[in-house]
This record gives structure tokens, sequence and C-alpha cells, in this order.
């Protein structure tokens, strides 16, 4: 065997060489094709889902706009009790500013489901013997002055003496889930495809 022959087998072996890397890279090229087209066909069906959702959102927003206008002139009642310990502390000082005499009084909190806008709500309990009057003029200013609050149970029964009432009230005050004081995040404009 010559110089030529050994040329020209070195020279096949590279032209098969480059055959064979054309080959490779074509295969690589046409899976990226294809995950290219599958990552397009992803994006357009998602694209599709997210304007679905935005127009939804949209709509709650419309529908549910007067709720949450009431919501927000609700606030800043709500904002007065945003703790366990400062509903316990307007409640004593409540009891005490009334001058009225507490056979019994007891507080605790509870927690509310999580996908709530109230978070927990404290239930303070009381349990008091007073003059009829005070005792009712009482109650109607400190559902005023705290009015977030609600009355969830109330008896009212025949006091020691002539003019007197004894009463067991059970009060609930909500406590919010904590949000942004911006508000709501507003929605993002959906870009062209």
């Amino acid at each position: 065997m010559n110089n030529k022959h050994g040329a020209c087998i070195i020279i096949g072996g590279l032209i098969g060489l480059m055959g064979y890397g054309t080959m490779v890279m074509n295969r690589k090229l046409s899976a990226l094709e294809e995950q290219e087209m599958a990552a397009e066909a992803a994006y357009d069906t998602a694209f599709q889902l997210r304007q679905t959702e935005h127009g939804r959102l949209l709509k709650r927003q419309r529908e549910t706009e007067g709720v949450r206008e009431y919501l927000k002139s609700w606030e800043p009642y709500f904002a007065r009790v945003d703790s366990g310990d400062k509903a316990d502390r307007i409640f004593d000082t409540r009891v005490k500013q009334g001058g009225i005499l507490a056979l019994n009084k007891s507080s605790e909190a509870t927690q509310v489901k999580k996908d709530s806008a109230i978070s927990q709500t404290v239930r303070a309990t009381l349990v008091f013997e007073d003059d009829y009057k005070k005792s009712l003029e009482w109650l109607s200013s400190f559902e005023g002055e705290v009015a977030a609050s609600r009355v969830s149970s109330c008896v009212i029964t025949k006091g020691q003496r002539g003019d007197d009432i004894k009463m067991e009230l059970a009060f609930e005050f909500p406590l919010l889930v904590s949000s942004s004081p911006a508000g709501p995040v507003p929605p993002k404009p959906i870009p062209a495809p």
C-alpha cells in the first residue's frame, strides 16, 4: 500500500466521521425543534388559561365590589381590636368605666377557618348584677363603642334586689387577618403573544 492509498483511507475516515457528526447534530436539532414546539404549545395553553382566569378575576371583582367597599367601611372598627390582649383591655376598661359589679369575667381566643378573613375571635364572658336601667344603658353604649363586637349570648334574670337584673353576656371580638395597607394588588396587563 502506498501513500496514495493511505491518504484515501484517512480522507474516507474523515468524511465518515463528518457524516456521523452531521447525523448526530441533525438528531439533536430535531429533538430541540420538538421541544420548542411542545414549549410553544404549553405557553399558548398557559396564556389562554391566564386570560380566562384574568377575566374571571375581573368579573369577581366587579361582582364583589359592593361587599369589599362595605368591608372597607368597617375596617376602622376592626382595627381598634387587632389582638387578643387589646380585646381583653378594651373589655376590662368598658366594664370599669360602666361602674358595674362583675361577678364573673373571662375571655378566650378561638381559631376560625383558615381561608376566612377573620383569623380568630376573642370570646369574652361577663356575669354581673346591677340596676336594670344602668345595665341596659351600659350594654347599648358598649355595643356602640365597640361596634365590631357582637353579643353572641345574653341571658337576663331577676336580680336579688327589686330593680336589679342579673345579666350573663358573651361577646365575640373578631380579629382580621393582616392585609397589605395598599389594598389589593392590581392585575398586570396581558402581553401579546
